[in-house]
């Protein structure tokens, strides 16, 4: 159970430090697409938001799927 904490935390580190070195950049593309586009800068931030955010619901949803799935099966060993 230690080790597998262990990758977890390394894993949540490895995505923290990709967001951080990764989000000025989008945040950039998105501004020059927005501008090229014409579109308000309200929508282009928007859209920054939700394509930044939604890997990690889509994570989100499917790990409680799949918590609730074995749920139901009884297959949870309360690990």
């Amino acid at each position: 159970m230690r080790q597998r904490m262990w990758l977890v935390g390394m894993a949540c580190l490895c995505v923290g430090l990709s967001a951080t070195l990764t989000a000025p950049v989008l945040w950039r593309l998105f501004a020059w697409i927005g501008k090229m586009a014409g579109v308000p800068s309200v929508v282009w931030q928007a859209s920054f938001m939700f394509f930044f955010v939604l890997p990690g619901l889509v994570v989100a949803v499917l790990v409680l799927a799949r918590g609730a799935h074995r749920m139901q099966d009884g297959k949870d060993s309360g690990q």
